[in-house]
């Protein structure tokens, strides 16, 4: 359609008891935040709400495997 976006970003919650040790993006390993705003594909960072239990990732939809640790 007209005005498509070339990519897509995904916001990942995953809901996990207890914050990962590492998350990885294609075998990279993403840094820890406590900043909302440094949730972004390109930042290449990942954070956990403890309150929530949830953990946040921002994806390209290109983005290949992310895994969790």
């Amino acid at each position: 359609y007209t005005g498509m976006p070339e990519k897509r970003v995904y916001l990942l919650e995953v809901r996990l008891d207890m914050a990962p040790a590492k998350v990885t993006l294609n075998k990279k390993t993403l840094k820890k935040t406590i900043d909302k705003k440094l949730i972004t594909p390109a930042k290449g960072a990942w954070r956990y709400d403890n309150a929530n239990k949830a953990l946040w990732i921002n994806i390209d939809t290109d983005v290949g495997t992310v895994e969790i640790s």
